[in-house]
């Protein structure tokens, strides 16, 4: 059913592991202003002010966030994802971490 505001987080045990993973990604300039938990897949809103359709980043919070990590650091380190992700032109829509091993991201039309 619907958790109530101020309900439980399921996932206590690994609140920790998940905050300093999206602490780690701001050595990589991704910062957000959200963290959503639904099912198994945290949504991190980028971006430094509220907006509903901010860019994200989504993953499995049951991953291994070095491995995630280590994989989206990697992806940003080369063309052509480098420099769409930051490009200002170019507004990002998501960043996906789900899929093993992978990094998938799509820009904005």
């Amino acid at each position: 059913g619907d958790t109530p505001v101020g309900g439980y987080v399921a996932h206590k045990e690994q609140i920790t592991d998940l905050l300093s993973f999206v602490a780690s990604l701001e050595t990589l300039g991704i910062r957000g202003f959200a963290l959503s938990l639904n099912d198994n897949v945290a949504t991190l809103y980028l971006g430094k002010v509220k907006n509903a359709n901010a860019p994200k980043i989504m993953w499995n919070i049951d991953d291994n966030y070095s491995t995630i990590g280590s994989n989206l650091s990697s992806a940003l380190s080369v063309e052509p994802m480098k420099s769409e992700v930051f490009d200002e032109a170019k507004e990002l829509d998501y960043i996906d971490l789900r899929y093993e091993g992978k990094v998938y991201y799509k820009l904005k039309e």
